[in-house]
């Protein structure tokens, strides 16, 4: 509110009845209460205490004369807070008093030491803090500046060795880590005096044969079917293979020597696993063995040689010759019973 008439025109349209002034700079002006008392009737406590009807009676009757020194008293209490406002903003633009911005270099001054410095930033705090102040909207601003600068200035070191604290317990935490941390393997691929070593780096899965009677090794490696075939590298060598597949190496000894210029790797078209062929160098030569004769069976009967007939004594031919020399020959057994 601006003045005194519109804090009671307005107020007297509220309808609380308590009401606590305490800290407000109103209190310090003369027949503050009365006034209060006076323009708002609806009113039945102030600052913790009842209003009496006596003394609202009373309020009533000094009402104006209160009203023109409640005025008079806020228009001083204005032009204070405008020299208030002044002193606020040369505080915080840094303007010292009787400092005319001018350096003086004086060689035989003596420096204060840190303790005489902390000494005296603590004998200024306590006399800042000795000496009365108005409780006013400027006192309790530049108060709160004062309190926000000095925790800055005591929370900076502090900040700053929580930080360095911080930075060495991450060092000591990362040294301790890596000394603790297992040393990578070294991947062997052979001994010291140059034998080569089986090695599955990938865990791939694999089968190694031997086709062609013998004569080459088959070497099938499991690996994804749409695995781009320029992440796969083979080495094939006379006692060994080698495949790198997606940087995991996959080494065999070969148990015979083979010929790695007629060795080939291709792809199934079905699976897509690597196929590596490798011809033995040694190759291994048979000799034929010629097929057994066919034996009969035990229920089939061999057939029987024809015979030749016996000479008989020309004879008159008679009709069972004539059937008999149409038919094929006929050998009488005389073993076989008639056929009546």
């Amino acid at each position: 509110m601006s003045t005194a008439v519109d804090w009671e025109c307005d107020l007297c349209r509220c309808a609380f009845s308590f009401s606590f002034l305490t800290g407000n700079p109103c209190t310090e002006y003369d027949g503050y209460r009365s006034y209060v008392v006076a323009a708002l009737p609806q009113l039945e406590w102030l600052d913790g205490k009842e209003i009496e009807i006596s003394e609202r009676i009373l309020a009533n009757q000094e009402l104006d004369r209160n009203r023109a020194r409640i005025v008079k008293l806020e228009e001083d209490y204005a032009k204070k807070r405008v020299g208030g406002w002044a002193a606020e903003k040369a505080r915080a633009s840094g303007k010292k008093p009787g400092f005319d911005g001018r350096w003086y270099t004086d060689t035989d001054a003596h420096l204060p030491s840190e303790t005489e410095s902390e000494k005296g930033r603590a004998d200024d705090d306590n006399e800042r803090w000795d000496e009365p102040t108005a409780y006013t909207p400027e006192s309790r601003l530049e108060t709160h500046r004062y309190l926000a600068e000095k925790r800055k200035e005591n929370e900076e070191p502090r900040l700053s060795r929580l930080c360095m604290v911080y930075r060495r317990f991450v060092d000591k935490a990362s040294a301790t880590s890596k000394s603790r941390a297992p040393p990578k393997r070294v991947l062997r691929l052979q001994t010291e005096d140059g034998r080569r070593l089986n090695v599955n780096e990938g865990k791939f899965e694999f089968s190694l044969t031997e086709i062609d009677g013998g004569n080459a090794f088959a070497l099938d490696v499991a690996v994804p079917r749409f695995l781009d075939t320029s992440l796969m590298d083979c080495d094939i060598e006379p006692t060994f293979v080698k495949c790198v597949i997606k940087g995991k190496v996959l080494q065999l000894t070969l148990p015979d020597e083979v010929s790695p210029d007629r060795s080939s790797a291709k792809r199934s078209q079905t699976t897509g696993h690597l196929v590596l062929t490798m011809p033995k160098v040694n190759r291994i030569v048979k000799p034929s063995v010629p097929k057994a004769p066919v034996r009969a069976k035990r229920d089939e009967v061999p057939p029987t040689p024809p015979s030749l007939p016996s000479k008989v004594a020309p004879g008159p031919p008679n009709d069972n010759e004539k059937d008999s020399s149409l038919s094929s020959p006929f050998i009488d057994d005389p073993d076989v019973p008639p056929l009546i």
